[in-house]
């Protein structure tokens, strides 16, 4: 937020650099020390003074009104680890509480879930989303690459909403596409979640432990 340093607090400053002025030089007067002395003296105290001030209004000078520009850095939570999570007879899950304390307010407890890569269903919190549907409905619409991307991966989209208990309900098309059944593997991939089939999550864990060291050489961390 903005807020302005007071005009009391700037006339404040030139009170201070005229009592320092006349109490060091008064001193010099009474034969203390030199003048050539004194002057050096009050020059380091005001430069001193002038140094915090501008540290203190964010070094703005030269301005009757100094502002001050305050940020507030919000750390933003990340999805990580795994957890074996059941799924009931409607399709139901609990959405593992790890997860559900680092949804920030505005997803709204609510999950887009869609088909993912390598077999699985990507969980994107609905913030997330709203930025991955930008990005997708800038995609030329005349590449048929793009044309088939979308409706491949929207076509069995669902909107998913936690209750109170932190339970969401998947489209059962959804899971069969997954080849997800009674038990499912929850994944955090950062700014998002992966369901899985636990075999398919096992079989794919074994291939990467042998490829993630060849794949670590062309990434930049």
């Amino acid at each position: 937020m903005l807020r302005p340093v007071p005009t009391f607090f700037m006339a404040c400053k030139h009170c201070i650099v005229l009592y320092i002025h006349n109490a060091v030089f008064a001193y010099a007067r009474a034969g203390g020390m030199s003048i050539k002395i004194a002057y050096l003296i009050v020059k380091f105290m005001l430069d001193m003074y002038r140094a915090v001030l501008d540290f203190r209004t964010g070094g703005v000078k030269g301005c009757k009104r100094v502002w001050h520009y305050r940020t507030k850095r919000r750390v933003v939570d990340q999805f990580l680890g795994e957890y074996n999570v059941p799924v009931d007879d409607k399709g139901r899950i609990f959405v593992p509480a790890e997860f559900r304390r680092k949804l920030p307010p505005e997803a709204d407890s609510t999950f887009v879930v869609v088909r993912g890569f390598d077999h699985c269903l990507t969980a994107y919190p609905q913030h997330v989303w709203g930025e991955t549907a930008k990005k997708l409905m800038r995609l030329p619409q005349t590449e048929r690459r793009n044309r088939v991307f979308i409706r491949a991966m929207l076509s069995q989209a669902s909107e998913v909403r936690m209750d109170r208990q932190g339970r969401a309900g998947i489209p059962r098309k959804l899971l069969e596409r997954a080849g997800i059944g009674e038990q499912m593997v929850v994944i955090g991939a950062l700014d998002k979640l992966e369901f899985w089939n636990p075999g398919d999550w096992q079989e794919f864990m074994e291939e990467a432990d042998e490829g993630m060291e060849e794949a670590a050489e062309h990434l930049e961390l």
